[in-house]
């Protein structure tokens, strides 16, 4: 019974958020030394996860401001087995042959869709972490501000909503979904489509996860009485002037 408890209460500094990027760099690094033979949408996909892997973890270590806060160990463990099964979800589309195929034909627009969904990958890393930045300013300017706890952050997508760098993940994760489904073959071949799609389900994961999130965040903004007058107006929780 004391253990059950203990395990209930369990909590843990969010700092160990970096276990479970390392936890997914090291299941890439084993998936993508599988795949060291084949070429394609799959292959490329896994490359841009683990470079997606690799910033989060360096911002961790050297950007995210975590002090003392904690989570529950049931989010840490929850977070592993999520960046355990992402890498072996895009590994699984590679059992569609028609994601093999390295063809790129001009003509039908694959090699245009390409590049704008790689475009839309890398811009929202970069946002992102530029996001992240913020958030490591102003804690830092917080720490030498005596009396001072939080503050609304501004500035770039902020302005737009409260959780930004949750709406680039999602990005991320969305523009990764679309170079496995549309790339190599149409959606009207269907049993390739689904089974590429199981990199749909960590993406599903993604969004509710960070939508329920960020609506607690913006909650929060509003019911904390030092914040609430610094919230802009109209200001939404994860899609700006939506929701």
């Amino acid at each position: 019974m004391e253990m059950l408890t203990a395990l209930i209460t369990c909590s843990v500094n969010k700092s160990w958020f970096s276990l479970m990027y390392v936890v997914g760099l090291c299941t890439s690094v084993v998936i993508m030394y599988l795949q060291c033979y084949s070429i394609g949408v799959v292959c490329l996909v896994q490359v841009l996860f683990f470079m997606h892997l690799c910033r989060r973890l360096w911002e961790c270590l050297y950007i995210t401001d975590f002090g003392n806060s904690k989570m529950h160990i049931s989010g840490l463990l929850v977070g592993i087995v999520h960046y355990v099964f992402t890498p072996i979800s895009i590994y699984l589309a590679a059992s569609t042959p028609s994601v093999s195929k390295p063809a790129f034909k001009s003509s039908d627009g694959t090699s245009l869709l390409l590049v704008c969904l790689l475009f839309v990958f890398e811009f929202a890393c970069y946002a992102q972490n530029r996001c992240h930045m913020i958030l490591f300013c102003i804690k830092r300017s917080l720490k030498s501000t005596p009396g001072a706890r939080y503050a609304v952050p501004k500035g770039f997508w902020f302005d737009l909503v409260a959780c930004p760098h949750y709406l680039s993940e999602i990005l991320i994760y969305l523009s990764l979904l679309l170079l496995l489904l549309v790339l190599y073959a149409p959606v009207t071949d269907f049993i390739p489509w689904l089974q590429r799609f199981n990199f749909g389900y960590c993406m599903l994961w993604v969004t509710t996860n960070l939508a329920v999130v960020a609506h607690h965040q913006l909650h929060w903004y509003h019911s904390e009485p030092s914040l609430s007058s610094q919230v802009p107006p109209n200001w939404c929780a994860l899609i700006p002037g939506i929701w």
